[in-house]
């Protein structure tokens, strides 16, 4: 498991800076160098690829097989629509190429986006049957109705298998 290999350094480092968080306040720098220490152990959480973007570890995410259950589960039902949340773009590419090999019809809504797109998105995701997921960045969580959606997954929570 690719995760394995990455998690245990991010947690060195990070488990470092809280050691010298005790002994005396951290710097901004350091602040914000443990904020993205621990940004990494939950990338390694999610998948590899998001940390190294390499296509060798792309197929190595157990949330992946975890949310492919979980969207059989949910989509058998007719009418019911999901949101996915993720912060993120690299997991993002991960769910919709998982969509597109199950023929799962969605909506793409990232700050990538222009303003216009983003609501051409989220009318489709409202109006389109066929149109059973949006898949969505934290720009998402602005204004965003999920009322829409029968059930949403938020990607946020990670876990090494």
């Amino acid at each position: 498991m690719s995760q394995r290999r990455h998690y245990p350094h991010h947690e060195r480092e990070a488990a470092a800076l809280l050691t010298l968080s005790q002994r005396r306040a951290l710097l901004q720098r350091e602040q914000e160098r443990l904020m993205r220490e621990l940004a990494m152990m939950r990338m390694a959480c999610d998948a590899s690829f998001l940390l190294t973007g390499d296509d060798a570890d792309r197929a190595d995410c157990p949330k992946l097989g975890e949310l492919d259950a979980v969207l059989a589960s949910a989509l058998a039902e007719a009418g019911v629509k999901v949101v996915i949340f993720s912060e993120w773009l690299r997991m993002l590419d991960l769910v919709r190429e998982l969509l597109e090999r199950r023929r799962i019809g969605f909506a793409l809504h990232t700050g990538a986006l222009r303003p216009a797109a983003r609501r051409a998105e989220l009318v489709r995701f409202r109006d389109d049957p066929g149109c059973r997921v949006l898949v969505s960045s934290e720009t998402g969580g602005v204004g965003l109705n999920l009322q829409m959606a029968s059930v949403v997954i938020n990607n946020h929570i990670g876990f090494i298998s």
